[in-house]
């Protein structure tokens, strides 16, 4: 079994996104080790993120639950993946 930490890319986020809003959403799945939107030197989010998790099975149950299924408005659909 794999028990190294499970790192998911998380994209097309509208830049209005923050962290605090975007982590609640893959807290159902799992224990969520780590919640991160990428930014420029500005501080502004280029629109996706990183999700640690603990194990395989949550990342795997965020990807099935989450990819392209989750849309923040503004014509942007998430997507989650390795």
């Amino acid at each position: 079994g794999d028990t190294g930490e499970q790192k998911l890319f998380v994209g097309q986020l509208p830049k209005s996104v923050t962290q605090d809003q975007l982590q609640p959403l893959f807290e159902p799945f799992g224990n969520v080790l780590d919640c991160h939107i990428l930014t420029d030197a500005t501080g502004t989010s280029r629109g996706c993120g990183f999700v640690k998790y603990a194990s395989r099975e949550s990342a795997l149950a965020a990807i099935r639950a989450l990819d392209r299924q989750h849309s923040f408005g503004q014509g942007f659909v998430m997507t989650v993946r390795y």
